[in-house]
């Protein structure tokens, strides 16, 4: 896993080091974070991006809008995305599942729940064995 980047987009910079600190613990090493959803899709249009973990309450662009264009345009759909909601909004959260999202984990969440959703998130980006 050590060669995946993850991209963390959050506006709350000790969410930002949460999150590194759990998936560090995890195994993962490579990170690039954003603090706005502006600055999330301008990295994912210029670097590789293995996986983004964003919140959905951000400035200039919010995730939904972020998760919606990332999934129009054929260069970055594949990208699995994990959505923090703070929303407690069970509309939200199917928003963001019918576009695309590969999950959705709404605050206060669990680190080893966050660990294990982006564990199967890479790994549903490994071609399957043929046997």
């Amino acid at each position: 896993m050590n060669n995946k980047t993850i991209l963390v987009a959050d506006d709350e910079p000790h969410m930002r080091r949460l999150i590194e600190f759990t998936l560090r613990k995890a195994g993962f090493n490579q990170f690039l974070f954003a603090q706005n959803g502006l600055e999330a899709l301008k990295l994912i249009q210029s670097e590789k991006i293995d996986l983004l973990i964003m919140d959905q309450r951000m400035p200039e662009m919010n995730g939904i809008d972020v998760l919606t264009q990332i999934k129009s345009m054929p260069d970055t759909s594949s990208i699995p995305v994990i959505m923090i909601s703070g929303c407690g909004s069970f509309h939200n959260e199917l928003d963001a599942e019918s576009l695309g999202a590969f999950a959705v984990l709404a605050k206060p969440y669990s680190p080893a729940f966050l660990m294990r959703e982006a564990q199967r998130a890479i790994e549903s980006l490994e071609p399957a064995l043929v046997a």
